[in-house]
This record gives C-alpha cells, structure tokens and sequence, in this order.
C-alpha cells in the first residue's frame, strides 16, 4: 500500500487548518479505497470508466456507472434535480463533475 500521508511528519498538526486535515482526510480514504478496489477485480467501479454518485437519495447512498462522460454528466444533473446533489467521479476516485 501507498505511504500514508499522515505518515509524513512535517508539517506538524497544530499548524494545519482545519481545511487542510479535511482533504489530508480525503485523499487518505482515496487512499485507502483505491487499494480495496484493487483487491475487488470485478467491482463495477473496476469495469466502468464514470460513476455517478448519488447521496441524499431516498434509498440511500447510491452509485450508477457509464463509460461515457457526457452520459454522466446528463445522469448527474438529473439525479441532482430530483435529490439535491450528485456527482462524477473516474475510476482514480476524482470528482470530475459535481451538481448542487
């Protein structure tokens, strides 16, 4: 697995804002997920390029998959439309597109 980035001792907590512990946060549960992906071959997020991201859904979190982008991005604002929010990320775990 990648080094952690909290691993790194410099520069000290204290010094960091609360912004910056957040996406330190954020990318170390990218971290974390792409070497869960890696160990799930046959997850759709492995089989598909887009995955639109679905929060506040009333069914719960849910994810829906494409290969195309502007599918995705089409999918996303009508998804966000009908429950607030949505958005794509690629198989890397980057949010690529986002609608509030």
């Amino acid at each position: 697995m990648k080094s952690l980035i909290f691993d790194n001792p410099s520069p000290r907590y204290d010094d960091l804002s609360t912004r910056e512990l957040l996406e330190k946060s954020l990318e170390q549960l990218k971290i974390i997920q792409r070497d869960n992906l890696k160990r799930e071959p046959n997850h759709p997020r492995n089989q598909f390029k887009y995955t639109i991201i679905v929060p506040d859904h009333p069914l719960g979190y849910h994810e829906h998959y494409t290969n195309d982008l502007e599918n995705a991005k089409k999918s996303c604002i009508e998804w966000a439309t009908d429950y607030g929010k949505a958005s794509v990320e690629d198989q890397n775990l980057n949010t690529i597109y986002s609608v509030r």
